[in-house]
């Protein structure tokens, strides 16, 4: 329920997981462990995507560009379009914009990209 209140997993599949914690010869902990990943993707050793967070809070996932190469920020909005139509990033220098912003670094031409600053 840690998770749930820190926003990590959804109460619904919280609900699922402790339901089949009962029926499932696991032990508790990984059981725990396995709710508090799902629903994210790991993109190299910088990044985690919530793809469920549009679920959860209404909200969609958004790229904290501020800290982020242009190369980083490419690899992540690779990965979340494979899961949504819109992708944004925030807190992007012009610079990186530049680099990370083109057609040739898009999945599919009709996604949407916007750049906040």
């Amino acid at each position: 329920m840690e998770a749930v209140a820190r926003g990590e997993v959804s109460p619904a599949v919280a609900a699922q997981k402790v339901q089949g914690m009962w029926s499932s010869s696991a032990p508790v902990k990984q059981v725990a462990e396995q709710t508090v990943d799902q629903g994210y993707e790991v993109v190299g050793d910088f990044a985690k995507i919530d793809h469920e967070r549009t679920e959860r809070t209404g909200f969609p996932e958004v790229i904290w560009g501020e800290d982020k190469s242009a190369a980083q920020i490419v690899g992540i909005m690779q990965a979340m379009e494979k899961q949504s139509a819109v992708v944004m990033a925030t807190r992007v220098t012009a610079e990186k914009a530049h680099k990370s912003f083109t057609p040739a670094n898009s999945a599919s031409s009709r996604q949407a990209r916007q750049i906040y600053q």
